[in-house]
């Protein structure tokens, strides 16, 4: 997917011939990083240390990410057929993902 900015429109994308597909620029229903961000926060508010500074939140962020299981990346992956099949049933408003 690509939201058309001109960095990701160009050089290697062209040169390969690849079809760009058009995507909404922010539909969070369509975005399955949106689950995995809100696991890896979930999982940051439930420990004892709150990070405090940006740093301490980076290395927070990146201990949740390598936490996650590869099943559950493959879940979140493989609800995007429901995901756009609901969102074309309701004629393209929001869903609940």
């Amino acid at each position: 997917t690509q939201d058309n900015a001109p960095i990701h429109t160009a050089g290697k994308i062209t040169e390969n011939k690849i079809t760009i597909i058009n995507w909404p620029a922010n539909s969070p229903d369509l975005n399955p990083i949106e689950n995995i961000w809100k696991i890896s926060k979930d999982n940051i508010k439930k420990n004892e240390i709150v990070p405090k500074t940006v740093d301490e939140l980076k290395v927070a962020l990146k201990v949740e990410w390598e936490k996650i299981d590869v099943a559950i990346l493959e879940q979140v992956t493989a609800s995007m057929s429901r995901r756009i099949n609901t969102i074309l049933e309701s004629n393209g408003g929001p869903i609940k993902y």
